[in-house]
């Protein structure tokens, strides 16, 4: 398997902090079942952003000790880039990794607190210029949670969409559990990855995941998503779309909207502290 998502890179954001952790991290995934790793620190206004150097050289190193550890895991240095207006101006002036360094591919995230007004034009400003938004964690974010069918807005854009193995398993709650078999069982999912920050309860692991979504989906389906589109988005090949299936069922009501909004802010609060 490939964990499209992975805070692994030791002392560039809020995942380990040593590199015998990141090592142990590796040690789990590649027990767990996964051969690659899109090693993803965050890039976002207001935090200790590292240089896309910085990324690469750590990526480097860790491929490195990896190796002399005896593990056959293979990294890709790339970026969880949260979505600002001025977002394909950072692109353009060299600011921004994208995956794998096609400049194909681009794993972008949205603020806790609601998906920006102007996501949509920056979605289509990407577009235009050649680079596919993946747009991390989808379940997550409560305008998606409230309605699945934003997602599907997001996708006829252009947007891929990954989803936490976490998600899947329950582990952010009941309702962001049926928002990931949502988006599964309609076809606005395209990878799935640990988001992993740690060793510890936030590790990367994505057996469990893989094999609910077989039984949802087949294998056929499982493959695709944890190994086949991730493969072709390191290689900057095309992905070729899903059926054309897209969600139309009920939104929530008004009072379950703002309930799910509350909740879903308030579990990535303790998040941030849970590793």
């Amino acid at each position: 398997m490939i964990d499209f998502h992975c805070h692994i890179l030791p002392g560039l954001d809020d995942g380990p902090r040593s590199w015998d952790e990141a090592l142990e991290m590796a040690r789990i995934g590649q027990s767990d079942g996964i051969s690659e790793i899109v090693c993803t620190p965050h890039i976002k206004k207001g935090y200790a952003t590292p240089a896309l150097r910085e990324i690469s050289e750590t990526a480097e190193e860790l491929q490195s000790r990896a190796r002399e550890s005896g593990i056959s895991v293979k990294f890709h240095p790339a970026a969880e880039v949260a979505i600002e207006r001025n977002l394909p101006d950072l692109i353009e002036r060299g600011e921004i990794t994208t995956i794998g360094g096609s400049a194909r591919y681009l794993l972008i995230e949205f603020p806790w607190e609601g998906i920006p007004s102007y996501t949509e034009t920056v979605i289509s400003e990407l577009v235009s210029m050649g680079i596919t938004p993946v747009i991390a964690h989808m379940e997550r974010y409560h305008q998606v949670i409230t309605d699945p069918g934003v997602a599907g807005k997001m996708i006829d854009l252009g947007a891929l969409v990954q989803v936490n193995a976490g998600s899947i398993m329950g582990m952010f709650g009941t309702q962001i559990q049926e928002t990931s078999h949502i988006l599964l069982t309609h076809y606005m999912a395209h990878v799935i990855g640990s988001d992993a920050h740690s060793s510890g309860k936030r590790c990367p692991q994505m057996k469990e995941a893989r094999d609910v979504i077989e039984g949802m989906l087949g294998e056929e389906a499982a493959v695709r998503l944890t190994e086949l589109n991730a493969s072709e988005i390191l290689a900057g090949r095309r992905l070729e779309p899903w059926a054309s299936a897209r969600y139309e069922g009920p939104r929530a009501p008004a009072w379950r909207r703002g309930i799910a909004g509350r909740i879903a802010f308030y579990i990535t609060r303790q998040l941030r502290g849970r590793r």
